[in-house]
């Protein structure tokens, strides 16, 4: 198996944890892929016109005696599309961050003696493990990466792209069907102030993040996870308040097969999440969905064609803040996508995509904004 995580499209944001692609000690595997989006904001938002974003991910993994060490490199232009022309809260581009080029995930993993589990520890990707869907890896919105709940919390967000934190993760297989993780990450990815510099400390306090996983029973996947930080944050009164926690639930599996071949048919997931503490967190809740079609049109068996659907809802602190201050608000804002995987062969992949966005930004009397978007993804390994 590749080492490439959730095909690469999603470059880090809702990648899977995946079996190493070297086995033996002295195995060495290097990939390069190189992710770009042309968007366009036809209409709606903060005003209308196009962005081209790009993504350049570098990843060597080596077998070192029973375990593996892995080293991630990231590269992304400077272009932002959502801040500065639809004003979405959910980004339509999940490699949508501004100028970046860093270390993105450094670590060293150890299976445990008879195969139950593995201990990880080093610079990790929280979405790597945790609040990971594999069916929503097709679309390019950030929200079916990781839930926007669980993103936007955190002095410079939880350690997911482009900013990851040391960690700690453990995980065992408690039965044939069910998995449990635990993980422990620095609160505080690098510097909020000076997001290009990359800081790593313990000092800022702790994330802590659980999930259980049941596997696949009857083609469905269930996960449970919750999350909460250690640390005291500014509340959006102005005060400090302890309690930033919250909890996540999806399903996804199969819904249709077809009948002489397997790997072609319709997947579906469900994601539901919350951030309680709505003083500390503009967000309270977030409900995604979606389907994908593996293999619709004979000779294409390897395409996707996908449509979802990601909604995220305003906290009241947030809202009585924003009225305050004299702005109209809305109480959601919701976002349909349609997307085509068009894989050419197994170096190059083709996607065109449209997002509807409501209540860009969860601002009332935004404009709804409609976004065409074209990707365009290269990789090799070897």
């Amino acid at each position: 198996m590749t080492l490439r995580k959730a095909v690469l499209a999603s470059l880090g944001l809702c990648m899977l944890s995946i079996p190493p692609a070297v086995a033996n000690d002295g195995d060495v595997a290097v990939e390069i892929a190189y992710t770009a989006d042309a968007l366009w904001n036809t209409q709606g938002g903060i005003k209308t016109g196009g962005r081209y974003l790009d993504n350049l991910d570098l990843t060597l993994e080596a077998g070192v005696g029973d375990g593996v060490v892995f080293v991630y490199g990231i590269y992304n232009n400077s272009t932002e599309f959502s801040a500065t022309l639809v004003g979405d809260s959910q980004t339509v581009s999940n490699i949508d961050s501004g100028e970046h080029f860093r270390i993105y995930e450094a670590w060293y993993l150890h299976p445990f003696a008879r195969g139950e589990g593995s201990i990880k520890a080093g610079l990790i990707d929280l979405n790597s493990e945790f609040d990971a869907t594999e069916t929503a890896g097709l679309f390019l919105n950030s929200s079916h990466g990781i839930g926007p709940d669980f993103s936007q919390t955190g002095e410079n967000g939880p350690s997911i792209f482009p900013s990851t934190s040391l960690a700690v993760r453990v995980d065992y297989q408690l039965s044939d069907q069910l998995k449990v993780r635990i993980g422990a990450f620095d609160a505080v990815p690098n510097d909020p102030d000076r997001p290009k510099r990359m800081k790593l400390s313990w000092d800022e306090g702790t994330l802590l993040a659980g999930e259980l996983d049941f596997g696949k029973v009857s083609e469905v996947r269930v996960v449970a996870g919750v999350w909460s930080y250690t640390s005291a944050f500014e509340t959006i009164q102005g005060a400090m308040e302890d309690g930033n926690w919250g909890g996540y639930t999806l399903m996804e599996g199969a819904l249709y097969r077809e009948p002489e071949d397997e790997g072609r048919g319709l997947n579906a997931w469900v994601r539901t999440g919350f951030a309680e503490n709505t003083n500390i967190n503009d967000f309270k809740s977030y409900f995604g969905a979606g389907v994908v079609y593996t293999g619709l049109f004979d000779g294409r068996e390897a395409d996707l064609l996908g449509l979802s659907v990601a909604s995220v809802w305003q906290g009241d602190p947030a809202k009585r803040q924003a009225l305050a201050a004299g702005d109209e608000t809305a109480s959601k804002e919701i976002t349909l996508e349609v997307t085509y995987r068009i894989v050419v062969n197994d170096w190059l992949t083709l996607q065109p995509d449209i997002q509807y966005i409501v209540n860009p930004g969860i601002v009332g009397g935004a404009d709804n904004a409609l976004v065409m978007g074209f990707r365009t993804e290269l990789a090799t390994g070897f």
